[in-house]
């Protein structure tokens, strides 16, 4: 009987439905509907499609905004580059920005890219 916030990213729209990558354990425990609301205040529900536990990742499909997908690089961020994360880690929205220093494998068996 609760409500959740987490942060995702629209990363494609195809005819009238979009993308949204966001974090696996943003869905994990979604008992009901999910919903994904933007800041011009398009709303839509949201079907988780695919999730990635060991990567905490997740892809929901939704209606089609009317904003522009964010392109996603095509390689890796390398040692040295500018990084921005952003998200609701404490309940509240954060961002912070500083330079990629390494990767970190969410397992022994797993890449660490």
């Amino acid at each position: 009987d609760g409500v959740a916030f987490g942060s995702g990213t629209l990363v494609d729209v195809q005819g009238d439905q979009g993308l949204v990558i966001t974090n696996w354990h943003v869905v994990r425990d979604a008992a009901g509907d999910i919903e994904v609301a933007f800041p011009d205040g398009h709303r839509s529900k949201a079907k988780v499609i695919k999730t990635d536990r060991d990567w905490d990742l997740a892809a929901l499909v939704i209606w089609k905004p009317q904003c522009a997908p964010v392109s996603l690089s095509p390689t890796a961020p390398q040692p040295g580059e500018t990084l921005t994360i952003a998200g609701y880690g404490s309940g509240n929205f954060r961002a912070a920005t500083a330079k990629c220093t390494q990767y970190v494998s969410p397992g022994r068996s797993l890449p660490f890219e």
